[in-house]
């Protein structure tokens, strides 16, 4: 199994939008066996995900309703 990890420093804005991107593409071109996540490096608390990012994200198809 190989993983790949995206990393910023709240995970509510790159780092989120990255594993979004990425997992669509493991599923596009079919890659069993590779698991993305993403992480930050401060402790933000419960911080949601920036609506905004969000939402430009969704608008070009990215599912992020599990982050």
């Amino acid at each position: 199994m190989r993983a790949i990890s995206f990393l910023c420093s709240g995970n509510i804005y790159r780092s989120a939008c990255a594993e979004a991107v990425m997992k669509r593409m493991v599923e596009q071109y079919n890659l069993a066996g590779v698991t993305v996540n993403s992480m930050g490096t401060t402790d933000v608390g419960c911080e949601p995900r920036d609506g905004v990012m969000a939402r430009i994200a969704m608008s070009h198809g990215y599912d992020m309703s599990g982050f």
